[in-house]
């Protein structure tokens, strides 16, 4: 997919245009006060996976606990917001990525 190859530059990109979550690595799933400052930012699918593949998985092997977690963090995006369409695309998207350690 073209988000992996992204990565490294989505995070060099500029800060003011992205969420600060999405700035750097956590290892772990967004906060919800996170998750609404995702949200005041707009941004298409691709940049919102691109994100969270940033924020969870960093410069590491994407694994099957990584990839659930990502799945979960825009799951609950689109929860709180069910009208954001773009949420549901990222979504979709997060659904077909494919974990390193299992081979999913």
């Amino acid at each position: 997919m073209q988000f992996i190859k992204n990565w490294y530059s989505y995070n060099e990109s500029d800060e003011n245009s992205k969420p600060e979550i999405f700035s750097y690595t956590t290892y772990d799933l967004p906060r919800e006060e996170d998750l609404i400052d995702v949200n005041q930012y707009g941004l298409p699918a691709e940049e919102i996976l691109n994100g969270f593949y940033y924020t969870i998985v960093g410069r590491g092997i994407l694994s099957e606990k990584n990839r659930k977690m990502i799945i979960e963090a825009i799951a609950r995006l689109c929860q709180m917001y069910p009208d954001n369409e773009e949420y549901k695309k990222a979504l979709i998207k997060a659904n077909d990525l494919k974990s390193k350690e299992y081979g999913n």
